[in-house]
C-alpha cells in the first residue's frame, strides 16, 4: 500500500468521514490522502481529529492491512473506556456506561492524546504482573500539542 498524495482541503460539500463515519461538513478543513494498492486506488477522508488520533493509536490498534473504520471505532470505543470513561462526569458507574449514551468521545480522546503519548510502559509495582511485562499505558508528552495541523 502506498500513499500518493496526502494534503488538507476545505470540504466544498459534504463528506463522510473514513474513520468515524461522521459527516464532513461544507466548509470545514479535512485530511485528504490518495492511495495505491497494487492495481486498486482510492481516496481517503478524515476529520482532523480523526486522523490524529487514528495516527496516535495505530500500534495499539495494529492494523495488518490499513485501518478500516470498525478497526478506528473500536479502538476508540475501548481507548475511551479504559481511559477517559473512569475520569469522566458522564461515566455512570452504577450501570457502567456513559450517560450520553457515547460509545466513545472523539473529542476527549483527541484532548488526552495530545497531552499523553499512549504506548508501551512498565506496570506500576501495585500491579501484579509477570517480571518483564509490560502493558499500554499513558506517559505525559514533553512537549504537548497545542494545536492540530490545520
Amino acid at each position: 500500500m502506498e500513499t500518493i498524495a496526502r494534503r488538507y482541503r476545505v470540504a466544498k460539500k459534504d463528506h463522510c468521514c473514513d474513520f468515524c463515519r461522521g459527516q464532513i461538513a461544507k466548509g470545514e478543513k479535512y485530511s485528504y490522502s490518495f492511495i495505491r494498492d497494487g492495481g486498486d486506488h482510492w481516496s481517503h477522508k478524515a476529520h482532523l481529529e480523526c486522523e490524529f488520533v487514528a495516527n496516535e493509536l495505530w500500534g495499539w490498534i495494529n492494523p495488518w492491512d490499513g485501518m478500516t473504520d470498525d478497526d478506528f471505532m473500536d479502538g476508540c470505543n475501548t481507548f475511551c473506556r479504559k481511559m477517559i470513561c473512569p475520569n469522566c462526569a458522564s461515566w455512570d458507574d452504577e450501570y457502567n456506561e456513559c450517560r450520553n449514551d457515547e460509545s466513545y468521545c472523539i473529542d476527549k480522546i483527541t484532548e488526552k492524546l495530545m497531552e499523553y503519548d499512549f504506548c508501551l510502559v512498565k506496570p506500576p509495582e501495585s500491579m501484579k504482573v509477570p517480571a518483564g511485562r509490560r502493558y499500554w499505558g499513558l506517559v505525559k508528552k514533553e512537549t504537548p500539542i497545542t494545536k492540530l495541523p490545520r
